[in-house]
């Protein structure tokens, strides 16, 4: 594979670099070594490319390309063109030139998700020195230096390349100036300098320039300067041997002087101001019977559309942040277009702005989407490790009373996999059916004024409506939900959600006897879990936070909160002065709940190379019931364990705290795990940690470690142990380290994760590190030591 004077490129080293980061030099590899499994000496991606290369053949993908073209070619010559014939024969050709085209020029199978050889090259390690050089004199560092040596094997036949940085002194900012001829510019730049990203002290960097230079750009077209861009910013940089009364010791001193240069075709840089809004509300759609649309006015607003009133022009009112007369503004034209689209009414909404006959006039055009749409999604769901259909029928209904309103309903049938309640190995299949419905309407539904205060924010109310029923073996129960929210969305980082109303209410129509013993003797047990299946009534507050840094989902430094908190049973507390059995939480039967619950979950994820990264998570809660309510609905409870929570526990089996789980179905007590039950739990303390990387073309390799446990506020009568201390909760975390592949078939993630028990605080002091059960021999663990998880999607 190696001629003879060719060498392996094996590794490459930085050394010598003390204040700049190895990850940032690293990007200028002009070569990347070929990838090593876990860093260990085994490039099995070249291997795989070795292996392939044995059966590459291209002399006969030539031959297959040209025995298609004259299969082909012949045939579609003898069709007529216009005929469907023709068309077809063209794309099976295609589609097979295509495929013998991609074997001739990309390798077979083996080749294509394996990796070729890389050849060491010492042009291009020296061509790297000189570009982690210039890197370091952008970064402030104008005297560093750097060069680079390399190590041949001549027995392994590779090459070991070492690259040498010395820093040196960094040059730091003396002081900061400004040239511009613009008075009105150069208040803009004067009112807003506390938010210059270029200050005395600092060292230089060529980066905080540029966005420096977009800041400006950002700031001038905010206010009015629309042909203004970022290349009319200049910086000139003098040097200076002295700092003039300032405590830094050094020589390396620079002055920087921010320079508006003016526009080639005019002595200044002109202001921009709105004249008119034209706002199009059917771009691209034609109507035969009329040949122009009408224009009507709403504050200054032309609106245009062959029906001006389809939509209401007093909500699209409070979504429009270009006015007449208003200075440009990239900032609101953004804005407007954002707040256009969130609606689902349009397909699209552009803005552009004309500026011929002496006029600055906005024009906004929009095409609305189908008032009606149905779809369907059919698939697969993993729960308890095993596969399940389901089907979601979704009907839509836009502008539904000519107010941008969307109404929305969706029917889902499914089949999952379930564990037993007495038996956890036992998974048997359950049927579950829902019905949902929603109206959201673009506006807050508020008495007063302050409904108008927030329509920068996309302020959205939706009414909900919903039914859920189950039916397993051992039981049917049915749940019933209304609930209003107010959604406010300042940008696509931050989104807030108020609920005032969300009640629910739970119906359990039929329990199989050998249940409804096993529930009797859970109860006498101390156990909440028949609680579950009691009528029950509860009406909650709930407000959620949610903050992304990376909505789309590519792979960078990122991270997400979602911060959630809720009162239940706040609209009792005011009954109760009514009522007298709503003050003993129950009406009719109907157990009552009042409560509170906050939780937090935290996620970072760090990139840790050019095929890997890092993904952590942190996601603690609390929860309790007050007032006369003895538990919570079971619905409000935390849980842990399964694909997405612990991967070395069952689905929502450990805990809490260092119970256990010795109750068997009868009621008796066995102390040893069986993890029969779901566990509960008041206080929630989770985390994980994982290291994701590429193995080959589509499947990626993860290793973690999960750790965690939930608590009760209260000893329960058969574990004591479940109570959260402040004493002994730090040994009632769990941890669960674990291996796992993930096959990337881009609309498709599949996850397949073994979590391994290291550390189980349901075994008696003492005897809770399980590693030391680990062997060499199948099955490697001792049994329930480890869990086998499919998952659809990462886990956090």
């Amino acid at each position: 594979m190696l001629k003879k004077e060719e060498y392996l490129l094996y590794s490459q080293t930085i050394k010598g670099n003390k204040k700049m980061p190895t990850s940032d030099l690293e990007p200028f590899y002009r070569q990347e070594a070929n990838t090593r499994l876990f860093g260990l000496p085994i490039m099995h991606l070249l291997w795989l490319y070795s292996q392939g290369q044995k059966f590459y053949k291209p002399e006969k993908a030539e031959q297959n390309i040209e025995r298609i073209r004259d299969r082909y070619d012949s045939r579609i010559a003898a069709a007529d063109v216009n005929s469907g014939r023709y068309q077809r024969l063209r794309r099976r050709r295609d589609r097979k030139l295509e495929k013998y085209q991609k074997q001739l020029d990309e390798g077979n199978w083996l080749m294509r998700i394996g990796e070729p050889p890389v050849v060491f090259d010492s042009l291009l390690s020296k061509e790297t020195a000189e570009q982690m050089k210039f890197f370091l004199n952008s970064k402030g560092y104008f005297n560093a230096e750097t060069s680079y040596s390399f190590d041949l094997d001549e027995k392994r036949r590779t090459a070991k390349v070492t690259y040498q940085i010395t820093e040196n002194e960094a040059n730091r900012i003396k002081d900061t100036l400004r040239s511009v001829d613009n008075v009105h510019i150069d208040s803009l730049l004067r009112a807003n300098r506390r938010f210059s990203l270029i200050k005395p002290g600092d060292i230089y960097d060529e980066d905080l320039l540029n966005q420096e230079r977009e800041r400006i750009d950002r700031l001038l077209k905010n206010n009015g300067y629309y042909n203004f861009n970022r290349q009319y910013v200049e910086y000139r940089v003098f040097t200076d041997s002295t700092y003039k009364d300032r405590p830094v010791e050094t020589d390396n001193l620079i002055d920087i002087e921010t320079v508006i240069n003016k526009p080639p075709d005019r002595p200044t840089h002109k202001l921009f101001r709105v004249d008119d809004v034209f706002f199009t509300i059917d771009a691209n759609i034609l109507n035969p019977t009329r040949r122009r649309r009408d224009t009507a006015v709403y504050q200054n607003i032309k609106y245009v559309s062959y029906n001006t009133n389809v939509f209401s022009k007093k909500i699209l009112d409070t979504k429009l942040m270009v006015r007449p007369g208003d200075l440009y503004s990239f900032q609101n034209t953004i804005e407007t277009q954002r707040l256009l689209t969130s609606l689902d009414i349009f397909k699209f909404a552009n803005i552009y702005y004309d500026t011929t006959g002496n006029k600055f006039i906005s024009r906004i055009s929009a095409s609305p989407l189908e008032k009606y749409t149905v779809s369907d999604e059919w698939g697969v769901t993993v729960t308890q490790q095993l596969p399940g259909p389901f089907v979601n029928l979704t009907f839509k209904m836009r502008n539904v009373f000519g107010g941008l309103e969307v109404f929305e309903t969706s029917i889902r049938a499914a089949i999952e996999g379930q564990s037993g309640f007495g038996n956890v190995d036992q998974v048997y299949a359950s049927q579950e059916f829902n019905v949902n419905a929603s109206l959201a309407f673009p506006q807050l539904l508020f008495p007063g004024r302050l409904k108008n205060s927030f329509n920068r924010y996309n302020p959205r109310t939706r009414l909900i409506g919903g039914f859920n029923f189950t039916n397993r073996p051992e039981y049917r129960r049915a749940t019933f939900r209304g609930a209003m929210n107010y959604t406010f969305q300042k940008d696509l980082k931050h989104t807030f959600i108020i609920a005032p109303v969300d009640a629910n209410l739970v119906y359990t129509p039929y329990l199989s006897d050998p249940f409804r013993r096993t529930l009797d003797s859970l109860e006498s047990a101390g156990s909440n879990l028949f609680r579950s299946f009691q009528r029950t009534f509860y009406s909650s507050i709930n407000a959620t936070y949610t903050y992304n840094d990376n909505p789309t989902g590519i792979v960078k430094e990122a991270r997400y909160h979602r911060l959630f908190a809720e009162s239940g049973g706040t609209t009792l507390n005011l009954l109760t002065l009514i009522a007298d059995n709503i003050r003993n939480d129950s009406l009719e039967g109907i157990q009552l709940s009042r409560f509170f619950k906050l939780s937090h979950d935290f996620r970072y994820y760090l990139p840790a190379g050019r095929k890997s990264n890092w993904a952590f998570r942190l996601n603690v809660g609390i929860a309790s019931p007050y007032g006369s309510s003895k538990v919570m609905p079971y619905e409000r409870y935390f849980f842990v364990g399964g694909s997405n929570s612990i991967r070395a526990w069952p689905s929502r089996r450990l805990g809490p705290g260092g119970d256990a789980d010795s109750l068997t179905t009868t009621g008796e007590i066995d102390y040893a795990n069986n993890y029969s039950f779901e566990q509960p739990g008041d206080i929630l303390l989770e985390a994980s940690a994982e290291y994701r990387f590429d193995i080959i073309s589509f499947i990626e390799g993860a290793v973690f470690v999960d750790a965690g446990n939930v608590w009760t506020w209260k000893s329960q009568i058969s574990s004591p142990e479940a109570r959260f201390r402040f004493n002994q909760f730090y040994k009632q975390i769990a941890i669960g380290p674990g291996v796992g592949l993930r096959m990337d078939f881009s609309f498709l993630i599949v996850r397949l994760d073994m979590g391994v028990k290291a550390y189980d605080p349901g075994k008696p002091e003492g005897q809770r590190w399980m590693i030391n059960q680990v062997s060499s021999r199948w099955p490697f663990f001792a049994k329930q030591q480890a869990v086998f998880n499919v998952g659809i999607g990462y886990p956090f």
